[in-house]
C-alpha cells in the first residue's frame, strides 16, 4: 500500500539525488517524498517516506537542514538502515542500527544524526561536522 500524500516531482528529485549518490532502495522497498512532519520506514508496507522539508525543495523548511541539498540523502539513508537492521523493540537506533547507518549513508552526511540521536551517534563514533 502507499502512503498518502506523495509529492510526485520531491520523490522524482529524491529518487535522482540517491541515484547520483549511488545509494541502493533495499530490494522490495519504494520510497515516497510526502507531506507530512517526519519520514518513517514501513516493514508492513515496504514503503520508506521522506518528508516534503528534509528534500530542500520546500522554502518553509530550508532552516531545519541549514540548507544542505544533501540532507535528503542523509535522511533517506537513516530510513534505509531501519529497513536494513528491522524491526528492534526498544532500541531501534542502537548499535546495530548506527553500524548499518554508517555502512549505508556517505561519511560526509553522518554529522546530521548528532541532531537527531546525539547519544546513540557519539558512541557509534560520529562527530559534529568539522
Amino acid at each position: 500500500m502507499k502512503p498518502r500524500k506523495i509529492n510526485k516531482a520531491h520523490t522524482e528529485y529524491l529518487l535522482q539525488k540517491l541515484e547520483l549518490a549511488g545509494i541502493q532502495i533495499p530490494k522490495g522497498y519504494e520510497i515516497y517524498a510526502t507531506d507530512t512532519v517526519r519520514g518513517r520506514c514501513s516493514y508492513r508496507s515496504m514503503n520508506i517516506t521522506v518528508p516534503l522539508w528534509a528534500t530542500g525543495l520546500a522554502d518553509y523548511a530550508r532552516d531545519a537542514h541549514n540548507d544542505d541539498v544533501n540532507f535528503c540523502i542523509y535522511y533517506a539513508c537513516h530510513e534505509i538502515a531501519h529497513v536494513m537492521t528491522g524491526y528492534i523493540k526498544g532500541a531501534p537506533h542502537g548499535a546495530k542500527f548506527m553500524s548499518n547507518f554508517k555502512a549505508i549513508c556517505p561519511q560526509h552526511l553522518w554529522h546530521f544524526e548528532i541532531g537527531y540521536k546525539p547519544r546513540n551517534a557519539a558512541a557509534a563514533g560520529i562527530r559534529s561536522k568539522k
